[in-house]
């Protein structure tokens, strides 16, 4: 169906036009989107999505066009074109080693098995879902997934890499379909589904724990035991195993099934077997990084000093720590240590991650409860983050053609924020118009405000196009100094601005969110409106 094709470059990779074949009639162009010849037939999405994967597989495309002639007839990143393909999949022959799983002690049998690739564990959505009282449901036609449990509703489009939770964006991770289930990391579905998530390298199991509920292991007795020895090998008091199991004497029977209380007492104990170094048995919520900040040492170092191969340990587990003085970090070091957003992250599952609290990560990052976390962001997790102060709100009373130059990541970005609205002058014609941030880490994501605003740029910009001009932005009584594109591209959310797409806006040494490096035709134009010439 496809007659030829064509490559046009942008800034998010490439533009790829497809060509269809002009004798198609519109309604066969229209079954295509649902069917093809037979209901087995592949759709029109997932024809494309083959064709770009044949084709193009070293090659970025962002933005897929279909036309006949001249007639554009369909135009979608490539990415929302992945989602409605029968994509992603796992192909053949990629290494992925099989795990189990345990819920609450109990041993999980799903219909697809769970396994572990490249260091992150994936299990069936729907089922595990299900397993702790929620609900899935999919609707086919915008092929979007939800999960509801309690007040969590997530939802997201198979193959995005973002989605709603309770109505606020967050990133995906990576998912995959398998015959047809939905395979997610664990990591991610078990902080929805509120379970906390360990690993047991030795039985290669992941084992989930309902949050709120009294974490214990089952032991069986056998020969030999006693109370003593049990308390012994768990390191948990006779008195505390007595308790829990409601034992009135210390006479206990082979094949008697204990239930083992997690031990809470954290604090390293010496180990005669292991001289100066200390040993730490991990407790609930513990990661290799909250360890090795503990005790002030690396996670290297840990890893080194117990023969670990991976970063997961396990409740129960007993550690050597290397570091003999056992000295906990100084909270008012001047050593900021920082964290990368993963996908999935909020911020209350960072804080569980790092040992601290959400309200110090919002504290230690200028930010404001509402505010979202981008995949790849780096945030401050110790203490408050570097910035500098080279401009104050309210030192100008209107917007001016000439800007301060601040650093956008020491700076800026506590300055303009997401959902902000401000005023944008062009430094060469003195135009203006309002513009709403709808994100960004790099640099600013913003979008025009109303029509009106987006007729302006059209004036400054003539055709859309990358070339940057040298803006100014103001803000809360500042002028900063930057540099805005003038093409619209990828996610939109302002609606009837009269333009599909966000733009991107520069401050001194922004980066570009494909490239991770400086523009240096952007900085060219934050130092000119840093002039006004």
């Amino acid at each position: 169906m496809f007659i030829g094709h064509k490559l046009e470059l942008s800034e998010d990779g490439y533009t790829l036009i497809l060509k269809l074949d002009p004798n198609m009639s519109f309604a066969e162009f229209a079954r295509e989107f649902e069917h093809g010849k037979n209901e087995e037939d592949e759709t029109l999405y997932e024809r494309i999505h083959k064709y770009v994967k044949r084709n193009f597989s070293n090659i970025k495309i962002g933005k897929i066009k279909l036309v006949v002639g001249s007639l554009l007839l369909l135009s979608i990143p490539f990415s929302n074109m992945a989602a409605f393909a029968n994509t992603p999949s796992i192909e053949q022959g990629v290494n992925k080693e099989i795990i189990n799983v345990k819920l609450n002690n109990e041993i999980q049998h799903y219909s697809e098995n769970p396994f572990v690739m490249d260091g992150t564990a994936y299990v069936p959505l729907g089922e595990i879902t299900q397993s702790v009282g929620g609900s899935t449901w999919f609707n086919n036609e915008s092929k979007t997934i939800g999960v509801n449990k309690g007040d969590k509703k997530l939802a997201f489009i198979m193959g995005s890499s973002t989605g709603r939770l309770n109505g606020d964006s967050i990133p995906m991770p990576e998912h995959y379909i398998i015959d047809n289930k939905v395979m997610i990391p664990v990591n991610f579905i078990g902080e929805i589904l509120e379970l906390d998530v360990q690993w047991d390298e030795n039985t290669k199991t992941v084992i989930l724990t309902t949050k709120g509920s009294s974490p214990s292991l089952t032991y069986t007795v056998q020969a030999g035991d006693s109370l003593w020895k049990i308390s012994n090998k768990f390191n948990v008091s006779i008195d505390l195993i007595k308790s829990t199991n409601n034992l009135t004497s210390d006479i206990i029977q082979i094949g008697q099934k204990l239930s083992i209380p997690k031990k809470t007492d954290s604090n390293p104990e010496m180990d005669e077997d292991t001289g100066n170094m200390n040993t730490y048995i991990v407790q609930s919520g513990d990661s290799l990084w909250i360890i090795a900040n503990k005790f002030n040492t690396s996670i290297d170092e840990i890893k080194g000093t117990n023969n670990l191969t991976s970063d997961m340990i396990q409740v129960g587990q007993k550690l050597i720590i290397p570091d003999p003085t056992l000295m906990e970090p100084d909270p008012t070091t001047d050593n900021v240590q920082t964290y990368t957003v993963q996908p999935g992250d909020t911020i209350n599952a960072i804080a569980k991650k790092v040992g601290t609290s959400p309200e110090n990560i919002l504290k230690y990052n200028y930010m404001d409860s509402d505010e979202l976390l981008s995949a790849g962001e780096t945030i401050s997790v110790s203490a408050y983050a570097p910035r500098d102060y080279t401009i104050t709100p309210g030192q100008d009373p209107v917007p001016l053609r000439k800007g301060k130059v601040i650093d956008w990541f020491r700076e800026g970005q506590y300055l303009i924020k997401r959902y902000d609205v401000f005023t944008i002058t062009d430094v060469d014609t003195g135009l203006q118009f309002k513009v709403k941030m709808m994100g960004g880490y790099n640099h600013s994501d913003i979008e025009p405000l109303t029509s009106a605003d987006t007729e302006v740029m059209k004036q400054l910009f003539g055709t859309w196009t990358w070339t940057p001009r040298a803006v100014v932005i103001f803000h809360d009584g500042m002028n900063i100094a930057a540099s805005l594109s003038g093409m619209p591209h990828a996610q939109d959310t302002v609606a009837n601005n009269n333009v599909t797409g966000h733009f991107d806006l520069y401050l001194s040494n922004s980066l570009s969110h494909n490239t991770g490096m400086p523009s240096e035709y952007h900085e060219k134009m934050v130092q000119k409106a840093s002039t006004g010439i």
